[in-house]
């Protein structure tokens, strides 16, 4: 039987995958709509972004929770992601360095708006419907389908860290065990 912080690595994986999958139903939805971009997007339009936001963010989530898990950190959602962050990069020292992405942050704080509260969907006179800017920081395309490929990519990063994660964490255990006698 798995320990729970494998299972939180686990299900990091399978939301970095639900992010892709919301990605492709997004652009294939796009491509197929001919309709007038001066209203709100149809509901499988937004249905499909919004879920690779909130896929990816709930990826980061579950891998700061592995960690919180893995080291008994006791961190509770409020301070889960800082919490762990520090500990993170102290296994992983480029774990700052794709925290840090402007992209992220951005991803982070757009999550609280849709969840939250609201955020601005408009046409920008093409056949794109733009997000509204949540992170100044944050300078690329607004489009939905290329925003929605940089929450891929930044998903597919976290997913190269989590397993980087997992194998520290399991070493750590292994030599816990090993400390204890063989026992846990």
């Amino acid at each position: 039987m798995p320990t729970p912080w494998v299972d939180y690595i686990d299900a990091a994986h399978r939301k970095i995958a639900i992010v892709s999958f919301h990605r492709g139903q997004l652009k294939a939805v796009l491509a197929e709509y001919g309709g007038s971009f001066d209203a709100l997007p149809t509901i499988p339009i937004q249905a499909h972004f919004e879920g690779t936001i909130v896929a990816t963010v709930s990826a980061i989530d579950q891998v700061a929770q592995a960690v919180n898990s893995a080291l008994g950190l006791g961190l509770g959602s409020d301070r889960l992601f800082e919490g762990a962050s520090a500990e993170i990069e102290t296994m992983i020292p480029r774990f700052r360095e794709w925290r840090e992405q402007p992209i992220g942050l951005d991803l982070r704080r757009l999550r609280v708006r849709m969840v939250h509260y609201s955020y601005d969907k408009s046409p920008n006179g093409e056949l794109q419907w733009v997000v509204e800017p949540a992170n100044e920081g944050y300078a690329g395309p607004r489009d939905l389908a290329s925003y929605a490929d940089a929450a891929v990519a930044y998903g597919g990063e976290l997913g190269v860290i989590a397993d980087e994660l997992e194998r520290k964490l399991a070493v750590r255990d292994k030599e816990l065990k090993e400390l204890n006698g063989g026992t846990d």
